[in-house]
């Protein structure tokens, strides 16, 4: 995740094997509850319900305004060619 250029959060929660091992979405959830609470110090808050993310500013913080706060996903893929 990050607001403007500044990354604010970026960890790991899935390894997975082969084209179609994918992610459930009770893992993905889950990796939204364990780091979503990274956000309370950069002063927002955030409610999850259902697929639905809702994050709001706990302060009027005048270094956000005007940013864009993206929440992204990013595939790190090692390929073995060895027979």
């Amino acid at each position: 995740m990050r607001i403007g250029n500044e990354i604010i959060i970026q960890e790991q929660f899935y390894t997975g094997y082969g084209i179609n091992d994918v992610p459930t979405n009770i893992q993905w959830r889950t990796a939204l509850i364990n780091y979503l609470p990274n956000l309370y110090e950069y002063g927002f808050t955030y409610f999850l319900n259902g697929n639905m993310l809702t994050i709001t500013s706990l302060t009027c913080d005048p270094r956000y305004i005007n940013e864009t706060l993206c929440l992204n996903v990013g595939i790190n893929i090692d390929i073995n060619c060895k027979k």
